[in-house]
């Protein structure tokens, strides 16, 4: 397995974003996890913020 991280989603902790795409990469479900990652940082904005920033996920599982 290889994994390449670059993390910066304001108000989600890296630990949390490393868990989450973890579960998916088990599952092979790319997509999922960028679903799940976009959703957890809209919400975050959201509750944290005025404004809502852009995003964009993407994600490649290495075996």
């Amino acid at each position: 397995m290889g994994v390449l991280l670059i993390l910066n989603i304001r108000f989600l902790s890296n630990e949390w974003v490393i868990e989450t795409v973890y579960e998916y990469y088990r599952k092979d479900d790319t997509q999922g996890a960028c679903q799940r990652l976009i959703q957890a940082a809209r919400e975050a904005w959201q509750r944290e913020d005025e404004v809502i920033d852009d995003i964009t996920v993407v994600i490649a599982f290495i075996k």
